[in-house]
C-alpha cells in the first residue's frame, strides 16, 4: 500500500472536524470496505493513525519517521483534497480561514484596504488570534519565501490542484521548525507521487451578480526511466471581478452607529456614547463644513453654493451626529468589499532514484497576482484643509461674513468628492526553487533515513496607490490668491516663482475642480519591493536503540537561513510626501543559524492499564545575527490506558524574531484622525513608524492537554477535547499614533517627544515596536465525528451518512503593553468566545451532497466598555460609558451537491454546485465611536462576517 493510500484509508473514516473545522481531530484503523462507504469530504484526523505496514510517514509537528501507529502529543488536524472540493472558496486559504481555530489572518480583501503596508493581494493564514507571524507555513514541510519583509506567507502562490492535504498543528512547534511556530504550524502538503491527469474548471458569482470568478486548475503526474523518475506538473489561473462598492446589499447603507450623549458632563450618572439609527458625520462633508469659530456649521455643496448644515444631536468634539443632515454624508462605496484580482501559478517537481537507497529532486514554481481595490475616500474628518481670508474661491457671502467679523481663516472637514477614491494595485511574482536528496543509511547496526535541501525564494512587488495627494502641492494649491497683474486665481507660491507650475484648489464644494487641478494635485505612490530566502536545511531520523517498550527513536537537523529585503521608491515615497501609499526606502537582512534534536522514547505498552506510554521530546538552539541566541524545548506525553481511550500532553518553549519590517524598516504609514486633548480638537496628522535593532526574540510558554474518546463498540464515533493556553512574554508590541498621543497626557510624558507639531497643530506621529508586551491565550478544542452506512440502522436505507462538529471555545486573549489596561479581546467582533462548525454529510453510489453549518457566538464592542443607561460612572480613554454595547452573532449554512460519471475512457469527471452562504445571511453592523470610528463611513462591517451574501460556484472536474 502506498502511502498515500495509507493516508485515504485511514482518513476516509476519521473522528474528527468538520469540514470546516480548526479544532483536534482523531481518525482510526478502518477496512477498505469502510472506505467505500465513507463521504469523501471527511476532515482527516488529529492521531492519524499510520500504516501497520513498514511504511515511513512524517506527520507535522514532529521530524520523527515513524511506523506501526505513532500518534504525536500535540494536536493535529488534517483537511484533505475532498473537503476542499466541496467549498465555493476561489481558495483553499479561504477554506481554512473559516476554521474555529483561525482568526485574525490577512486577506486579500483585507490588504487591498491598507495602503503603505503593501500587503494588498496576500492571502495568509493565522492561528488562535495571535496574529499571521506567530503561525509558521509550510509547504511540504519546508519554508516557503515571505511575500513582504513581514514575513507573511503568500498561500495562493502553492499549487493548488497538488495539495493532498492541509496539516494544522495547534500548539508550538519552535523545537522542530524554529521561529515564528508559536501558535501552530500549518503545512500544505503536496502529492509528490501523484500519476495521472486532472483538473478543474469553475465559476462563482454572488445572487447580487457581483463577484463574478472562474479558476482553471491543472495537474499531471507521470513515472519515467521504468519508475525510477517522476514528473509532477500543474498550473492555476484565476479571474475574480471583486465588489467595488457595496452593490445592492441592503445592509451597508445602514447609518447605525454611535455619537455622543449631549446630556453627558460625566457627574450626571448618564453614558457617554449613545447607539443610535440616522448617525453619520457631523464633522466633514462631501464638498466640505467649517467645523468651528463662528462660522461653523457653513457647508459647500455642488458648484461651491454655501448652505447652514443642521448638525440635528451632537457635540463637537466627536466626528458623528444623529439625525440632521445626516444623509448627506454616506460614502457606502468608497471601498472595495473584495478587490479584483488575477491570478497565475505554475509549478513541477522531478525526482529521480539514483540508487534504491537515494532519491534526488528539484522543483519549481512560479506564481503571480495582480490585485485592485477601492482602500477608502480622502476624508479628512474634523480637521481637514485651513482657508484663509481673500482666497479667491470663497463664496462672496462667507467672505463678506469673514471681513465683518475680523475671521482670518477657518478649518474644514471634507470627503474631497472632487478627488475620489484612493485605490490601490499591487502586482506580485514569487519564484522558489528547491533541489535536495533524500534517502536511507546503515549507520550503529540501525537503519536511519536523511533528507537535504537548498531552497533560493523571492518574491517582487509593485505596489501602487493611485489618486492620491501629494502632501506639498496640496499646500501650495490650497493657498489660493488672486493675482494683482492679470486678476486670476493662482497660487500665492506662483507670484514669486511663476514656472513652478501650481495649479490652486478650491476644497470648497462639488464639482469646482478642474482635470488640470487634479493632475497637478493627485499622482501615484508607486514603490518595488524585494524579499528573498535562502534555505539549507538537513535531517536525519533513526532508532538507534531499543529499550524494554519498543524502539526509542532520535531525528537531528540543522538549518540556515538567510533572510534579505530590498524597497525602492518613488522620490516622493521616499521622504513621505504622500497622503497615503509612503514606502521608505529599506536594504536589510539578517542569517540564522539552528541545529536541533528531538526523539520519541515508549516507556510502557501491553501492560495492564497501559496499553501505551510514550515520551517526546526535542530540543533547538538558535543563533540569530541580529536579535541573540535563544533555545527552545518541548517534551510531550501520550497515554492510552486501554486501545479505546487515549491521553496526551505537551509542554514547550517557543519564540518568534523579530522580522525584517519590525528591526530596519522606516517607513510613513499614511494618516490618520486623533483627538488631541491639548487643543481640544481632533486634526488629520500622519504616523510615521522606524525599526527597532534592540528588539529580541519573543518567546511563549504553551501547554496543550486533552483526551480523544474512540470506543471499540461504536465503530465510526469519537469525540476529543483539548485544552490550550499559550503565554506569551517580550511580545513585539507597535505603540501606535493614537496611542502614544493618548499615553503622553495620561502619565507617560516621555512619550510626549513623538508628537510634532506645526503651528500647535499635530502634523506627525512617530510609532514603533518594542518588547514590551504580554499575551495569554487560552481556550478548549471539542471535536466529535460519526460515520455510518445507514443500512446499519435500516436494513433496506441506502448510502452512508457522516456527522462531524467542531468548536474553540476561548477563554481568553488577553495582551499587556504595560502602558494600558490590559485589553482581553475575547468576546468582542475580533474574538468570538465560541466559534462552531458542523457538517452532515450523505453519498449514495456516484452521489454526494453535504450541508456545513458555520457559528459564532455574539459579541461586545470592547470589553473595557461599561453598559449603562444610568449610575454611569465618569467615562474615561479606556473605559468609556455606553448605553448599548451588544452585537449578535451569526450562522452561515453552505451546501455541496455533486455527481461523479464515467465518460473519459478510463478517467471520470465530476459536475458539482457549490453554495455558501446558502440562506443569504447579511452581516451585523460593528459600529464605533469617535475618531476611532472613522473607518466605519466606508467599511462597517468585519471579522467573522461574511459580507458578499449567497455566493454560488459551478464546475467540472475530471482525472485520469
Amino acid at each position: 500500500m502506498s502511502i498515500e493510500a495509507s493516508y485515504k484509508l485511514r482518513f476516509a473514516i476519521a473522528v474528527a472536524l468538520s469540514a470546516h473545522c480548526g479544532g483536534n481531530v482523531f481518525a482510526q484503523e478502518a477496512s477498505a470496505e469502510m472506505v467505500a462507504q465513507a463521504t469523501p469530504a471527511t476532515a482527516a484526523a488529529a492521531d492519524v493513525m499510520l500504516p501497520t505496514k513498514a511504511e515511513e510517514v512524517v506527520v507535522t509537528g514532529s521530524r520523527i519517521v515513524r511506523v506501526d501507529g505513532y500518534e504525536a502529543p500535540t494536536p493535529l488536524s488534517v483537511v484533505d483534497e475532498a473537503l476542499l472540493a466541496q467549498t465555493a472558496d476561489v481558495s483553499v486559504t479561504q477554506t481554512l480561514n473559516t476554521m474555529p481555530a483561525f482568526g485574525g489572518s490577512l486577506t486579500v480583501a483585507s490588504g487591498a484596504r491598507t495602503p503603505s503596508s503593501n500587503t494588498a493581494g496576500i492571502s495568509g493564514v493565522a492561528l488562535r488570534n495571535l496574529g499571521g507571524n506567530r503561525t509558521l507555513v509550510l509547504l511540504d514541510g519546508q519554508r516557503s519565501v515571505p511575500a513582504t519583509a513581514t514575513g507573511i506567507v503568500d498561500t495562493n502562490n502553492f499549487p493548488q490542484q497538488l495539495i493532498s492535504r492541509v496539516e494544522t498543528v495547534t500548539g508550538g512547534a519552535s523545537a522542530v521548525y524554529g521561529s515564528d511556530a508559536v501558535a501552530g504550524v500549518v503545512n500544505f502538503v503536496l502529492d509528490r507521487k501523484y500519476t495521472g491527469f486532472k483538473g478543474e474548471a469553475s465559476a462563482a458569482s454572488t445572487n447580487y451578480d457581483d463577484g463574478r470568478n472562474w479558476k482553471v486548475e491543472l495537474a499531471a503526474g507521470f513515472p519515467f526511466a521504468q519508475g525510477r523518475g517522476h514528473v509532477l506538473l500543474s498550473g492555476e489561473m484565476v479571474d475574480d471581478d471583486g465588489v467595488h462598492g457595496t452593490g445592492k446589499r441592503g445592509w451597508a447603507a445602514s447609518t447605525r452607529n454611535y455619537y455622543v450623549n449631549p446630556n453627558y458632563n460625566g457627574t450626571n450618572g448618564e453614558p457617554e456614547f449613545l447607539l443610535a439609527d440616522n448617525v453619520w458625520l457631523g464633522q466633514a462633508t462631501h464638498g466640505g463644513i467649517i467645523t468651528s469659530g463662528p462660522l461653523r456649521g457653513t457647508a459647500f455643496g455642488p458648484g461651491g453654493v454655501p448652505y447652514q448644515f443642521n448638525y440635528g444631536v451632537g457635540v463637537p468634539r466627536d466626528n458623528f451626529m444623529s439625525g440632521g443632515d445626516y444623509l448627506s454624508t454616506p460614502t457606502h462605496n468608497s471601498y472595495s468589499l473584495a478587490p479584483t484580482e488575477e491570478r497565475r501559478n505554475i509549478f513541477t517537481r522531478v525526482s529521480y532514484d539514483i540508487t534504491d537507497n537515494l532519491n534526488v529532486f528539484a522543483q519549481a514554481s512560479r506564481g503571480v497576482s495582480e490585485t485592485l481595490g477601492i482602500a477608502f475616500p480622502h476624508y479628512q474628518v474634523g480637521a481637514g484643509p485651513t482657508v484663509r481670508s481673500g482666497n479667491p474661491f470663497i463664496p462672496a457671502s462667507v467672505q463678506d461674513a469673514m471681513t465683518a467679523q475680523g475671521i482670518a481663516s477657518f478649518r474644514i472637514g471634507t470627503m474631497n468628492a472632487d478627488m475620489g477614491d484612493i485605490p490601490v494595485g499591487t502586482t506580485r511574482a514569487a519564484n522558489r526553487f528547491v533541489v535536495g536528496a533524500e534517502g536511507k543509511l546503515d549507520m550503529l547496526s540501525t537503519r536511519w533515513s536523511w533528507n537535504f535541501y537548498a531552497q533560493l525564494g523571492e518574491t517582487s512587488s509593485s505596489y501602487n496607490t493611485y489618486n492620491v495627494e501629494n502632501n506639498a502641492r496640496y499646500a501650495l494649491a490650497l493657498d489660493a490668491v488672486r493675482d494683482p497683474n492679470t486678476g486670476q486665481t493662482v497660487c500665492r507660491s506662483t507670484l514669486t516663482d511663476p514656472t513652478n507650475g501650481c495649479v490652486p484648489w478650491n476644497p470648497m464644494g462639488i464639482g469646482v475642480n478642474s482635470d488640470e487641478a487634479r493632475a497637478y494635485l493627485l499622482g501615484t505612490a508607486h514603490a518595488d519591493q524585494t524579499t528573498k530566502q535562502t534555505v539549507y536545511s538537513a535531517s536525519i531520523t533513526g532508532e538507534p536503540f531499543s529499550n524494554w517498550a519498543g524502539p526509542v527513536s532520535v531525528a537531528l537537523s540543522a538549518e540556515h537561513r538567510k533572510e534579505e529585503a530590498t524597497v525602492t521608491s518613488d522620490p516622493v515615497s521616499q521622504v513621505g510626501g504622500w497622503r497615503s501609499g509612503n514606502l521608505i526606502p529599506l536594504d536589510a537582512g539578517y542569517h540564522v543559524s539552528e541545529a536541533a534534536i528531538e526523539t520519541l522514547v515508549p516507556l510502557a505498552a501491553d501492560l495492564p492499564l497501559v496499553d501505551s506510554l510514550d515520551l517526546s521530546a526535542a530540543f533547538r538552539a538558535t543563533d540569530y545575527e541580529i536579535s541573540g541566541s535563544v533555545e527552545t524545548w518541548k517534551v510531550g506525553l501520550t497515554y492510552s490506558p486501554v486501545p479505546d481511550v487515549r491521553f496526551r500532553g505537551t509542554v514547550s518553549r517557543d519564540i518568534r524574531a523579530p522580522n525584517i519590517n519590525e528591526l530596519f524598516q522606516e517607513l510613513n504609514i499614511g494618516l490618520t484622525s486623533t483627538f488631541d486633548p491639548e487643543t481640544n480638537t481632533v486634526p488629520t496628522h500622519g504616523r510615521t513608524q522606524r525599526g527597532n535593532l534592540g528588539l529580541t526574540p519573543e518567546k511563549a510558554d504553551s501547554m496543550t492537554v486533552g483526551v480523544v474518546f474512540q470506543p471499540s463498540f461504536a465503530p465510526g464515533l469519537s469525540f476529543s477535547v483539548d485544552y490550550w493556553d499559550i503565554k506569551v512574554k517580550d511580545a513585539i508590541s507597535l505603540i501606535g499614533g493614537s496611542q502614544i498621543i493618548n499615553l503622553c497626557y495620561n502619565g507617560r510624558p516621555d512619550l510626549c517627544p513623538k508628537i510634532t507639531r506645526v503651528n500647535g497643530v499635530i502634523t506627525t506621529v512617530e510609532q514603533g515596536n518594542y518588547n514590551l508586551a504580554r499575551q495569554d491565550v487560552s481556550g478548549i478544542d471539542v471535536a466529535a465525528s460519526y460515520s455510518t452506512p445507514l443500512s446499519s440502522w435500516v436494513s433496506n436505507w441506502k448510502g452512508d451518512l457522516s456527522f462531524r462538529v467542531a468548536g474553540t471555545h476561548y477563554e481568553k486573549n488577553i495582551t499587556d503593553d504595560g502602558l494600558s489596561l490590559p485589553d482581553d479581546i475575547v468576546g468582542t467582533t475580533a474574538q468570538p468566545a465560541t466559534v462552531v462548525n458542523a457538517t452532515l454529510g450523505y453519498e449514495l453510489d456516484r452521489f454526494q451532497a453535504s450541508l456545513t453549518a458555520r457559528g459564532f457566538s455574539s459579541t461586545v464592542l470592547d470589553n473595557d466598555y461599561i453598559v449603562c443607561q444610568s449610575d454611569c460612572p465618569t467615562s474615561t480613554t479606556f473605559e468609556r460609558t455606553m448605553d448599548r454595547m451588544h452585537i449578535d452573532g451569526a450562522v452561515y449554512y453552505d451546501a455541496s451537491l455533486s455527481y461523479t460519471f464515467n465518460r473519459f475512457g478510463p478517467g471520470e469527471g465530476r459536475v458539482f454546485l457549490n453554495v455558501r452562504n446558502l440562506l443569504g445571511t447579511d452581516p451585523e453592523l460593528i459600529p464605533a465611536i469617535g475618531t476611532t470610528g472613522l473607518p466605519y463611513i466606508y467599511m462597517r462591517t468585519g471579522g467573522r462576517f461574511d459580507v458578499l451574501g449567497r455566493v454560488f460556484r459551478a464546475g467540472l472536474s475530471f482525472k485520469f
